[in-house]
């Protein structure tokens, strides 16, 4: 591009008069002021452009950042979960089992008797219930049933009350899993529980079949949906 002296020196000397050099000035003024305002302008979109980018690339890694601290709080909270409602689920199946084994106390030596006991998780004070009872055999299952399901409740309520407290970090689809596998777990024990007292088998056989019929399916709905999600297949959206 020329300069404006070179344009006028031109202009001068195939003859233009002032006008035509006022005009030309002008001229060139202006185009000058406009490719100056249109390039600040630029410049300015330009800057508006890359902070409007900056910050969403900010609420985006914010948001990224949020979505993966609560997956992995999730991940985490399923697998403990997972474990102790396993380790419940264990504790009930021992009790409301239909087959049972026992040792037959009657037919044991004194020494025998001893060593049976003594690994046993009996007190002493129920160890020595065993020995002086009439029938052995039908007072060391009693007592051992009552430790049985003091352990059981024990690994439920554990089971239940970290749930209740970390179901919010689980989506609620497989939060509802969790809870309606915990009270038919409860009404299990209870019934067990029922029936022994009233020594009515009928109420056991109510409990073997609730975990049997009705927890089992479930566990196997809820194990499906986990792998699920560890696979990264969606099975419902975070609660």
């Amino acid at each position: 591009m020329q300069t404006i002296g070179e344009v006028l020196t031109g202009l001068l000397v195939y003859g233009g008069g002032p006008t035509a050099v006022a005009y030309l000035v002008f001229r060139f003024l202006a185009e000058r002021w406009i490719e100056s305002k249109f390039a600040a302008q630029l410049e300015t979109e330009r800057h508006e452009h890359q902070k409007e980018l900056q910050e969403l690339k900010k609420k985006l890694d914010s948001e990224l950042s949020k979505i993966i601290k609560l997956q992995d709080r999730e991940f985490s909270v399923l697998g403990e979960a997972w474990g102790l409602l396993h380790d419940a689920l264990g504790k009930l199946n021992a009790i409301v089992a239909m087959f049972q084994e026992f040792p037959d106390l009657s037919r044991l030596t004194d020494e025998q008797l001893r060593g049976v006991l003594g690994s046993s998780k009996l007190s002493d004070a129920h160890q020595e219930e065993v020995r002086v009872a009439q029938d052995r055999n039908k007072r060391y299952q009693e007592l051992l049933f009552w430790y049985d399901l003091h352990s059981a409740k024990t690994a439920w309520s554990r089971y239940r009350d970290y749930i209740n407290k970390n179901d919010i970090f689980l989506r609620s689809e497989l939060s509802d899993s969790f809870k309606k596998i915990n009270g038919l777990m409860w009404n299990a024990l209870v019934s067990r529980q029922v029936g022994q007292e009233a020594n009515d088998v009928k109420f056991w056989v109510e409990a073997s079949q609730t975990t049997h019929d009705e927890i089992q399916p479930l566990l196997d709905e809820l194990r499906n949906k986990v792998r699920k999600l560890l696979r990264g297949d969606e099975v419902g959206e975070p609660a």
